[in-house]
């Protein structure tokens, strides 16, 4: 695991990567992933139960993917059944469909990228994957191969020049 002085914190401003420091990082993070798990929270379902003779209500805190109040209503559970079905018992079909597209767009994006970075030199290759995938600072980089800081951040321009030139073609 990587120590957290060595690790580097940005943000991404008008597509430009800013570092920041931890403090910085978490300050903007925090409200954003707050934002994202209230959004998770508001999809689940609301339940009831009857605590000293008053109604409670609360939200779910099941896997909704085995959850039987998704199919609510259909006489089939267990059994398969159409679309159309599905839709009618109160399944949004749109929603569901837009996040297999976006998988496959993103799965598909992510193959193609792929190809592409295995055109690059073994270092440019190397350096992309220790920045980008793996996190690794720049200088960490450097240091474990042996080089400068700005000959990783070079080959770093130079190789996404390469890939953009790639993506245009």
């Amino acid at each position: 695991m990587k120590d957290r002085e060595q690790k580097e914190f940005y943000l991404m401003i008008k597509g430009q990567k800013v570092i920041v420091s931890e403090e910085i990082y978490r300050a903007y993070v925090q409200p954003v992933r707050a934002e994202q798990q209230q959004r998770k929270r508001e999809k689940r379902c609301i339940l009831e139960k009857e605590v000293n003779g008053k109604k409670i209500q609360f939200r779910c805190k099941g896997k909704c993917s085995i959850c039987e109040k998704l199919l609510e209503g259909n006489k089939n559970i267990g059994i398969a059944t159409s679309f159309d079905e599905l839709v009618n018992n109160g399944f949004d079909m749109q929603d569901a469909t837009i996040d297999l597209q976006e998988d496959y767009i993103r799965k598909e994006s992510a193959e193609e990228l792929s190809r592409l970075i295995q055109k690059l030199s073994f270092n440019q290759q190397e350096i992309i994957k220790a920045v980008y995938f793996d996190g690794e600072s720049q200088q960490n980089v450097a240091n474990r191969m042996g080089i400068t800081r700005k000959a990783v951040n070079n080959s770093l321009v130079r190789a996404l020049a390469t890939l953009k030139k790639f993506l245009e073609n």
